[in-house]
């Protein structure tokens, strides 16, 4: 994206509709340690650790690849970023929990975090390499330059499988910490969502849980969001952490209470791979590289 982002952030709508720099791209989580994910296959256990649009705190060192389908419609397009979020943090995320039910979790509004009172270093040039593409995003707030740590990238190439390679070396200009950046990630399957609707689009059902079911082969992790389609004012979002690939379970409770079952809302599907390198002298750091797949649910 182009400009300067707005200084408080949702981290929940896909780069289309979002009026600053994204997720996923993709999404931001702790710059955690922990062992290597596994595979999921089609509908296997997933490893519990997506970009966590809630966990914003210490060193966070992400970056993520994300390939968002779209609903086949001009007012709906395909949408590819790079994301790298690359910051101390000195001003942590407003969130409020008003309930948990299961691996949902329901939040008075969409995530938000203020980015420009971060601290962000300066990482030079972060190249992605795939299907014989290259593309690149220039963080170095330092240098005086724009903060846009998101980037639209081509969509034609990021077909599931397609290795995605992300290097980072001692480019221009001065100040850049970012030197050792090596990881190459193997994008998972495509999102297919067959519950609620494979159509794209349903109603609301009149009560009760509301079912989610993918596929998206060799994922090791994912998020299910749900949330009101351009909202006049911040309402209540639902996140679900699923603990196995293709299926999650929203709780009647959370719908009513968040009272989404009465507006038009966005069920969305991430679906990623993951690895975690060492970089920047030591210090852990979290790559992604997934698609996103969404169906609209509306009121009966």
């Amino acid at each position: 994206m182009h400009g300067t982002p707005n200084r408080m952030v949702s981290w929940l709508r896909p780069p289309a509709e979002r009026t600053a720099f994204v997720s996923a791209l993709f999404g931001l989580s702790l710059a955690c340690g922990g062992p290597a994910a596994m595979d999921a296959g089609a509908n296997g256990p997933l490893d519990g650790s997506p970009p966590d649009p809630t966990a914003i705190e210490g060193a966070v060192r992400t970056i993520t690849l994300r390939a968002y389908a779209g609903l086949s419609s001009a007012n709906d397009p395909a949408v590819c970023t790079l994301e790298a979020w690359l910051f101390d943090t000195s001003a942590p995320m407003r969130r409020t929990v008003m309930a948990t039910d299961g691996e949902c979790t329901l939040y008075a509004a969409a995530p938000v975090v203020d980015v420009t009172s971060q601290s962000w270093i300066c990482a030079g040039a972060i190249s992605t390499r795939y299907a014989g593409m290259q593309e690149n995003l220039v963080i170095c707030p330092a240098a005086g330059g724009t903060l846009r740590p998101s980037v639209p990238i081509p969509c034609t190439s990021l077909a599931a499988g397609t290795d995605v390679q992300f290097t980072s070396g001692n480019e221009l200009p001065p100040g850049d910490v970012l030197t050792d950046l090596a990881a190459t990630i193997r994008m998972p399957g495509t999102v297919s969502i067959t519950q609620p609707t494979s159509l794209g689009v349903t109603s609301w059902p009149a009560t009760g849980a509301l079912d989610v079911r993918w596929s998206s082969v060799d994922a090791t992790s994912a998020l299910v969001l749900v949330e009101a389609q351009n909202p006049a004012a911040p309402t209540p979002t639902i996140v679900c952490r699923p603990a196995t690939n293709g299926q999650v379970t929203v709780a009647s409770s959370l719908i009513f209470q968040g009272n989404l079952r009465l507006q038009t809302c966005d069920v969305r599907v991430q679906s990623y791979r993951g690895v975690v390198v060492t970089a920047e002298a030591g210090r852990t750091y979290r790559l992604w590289a997934g698609h996103e797949s969404k169906v609209v649910l509306q009121p009966r």
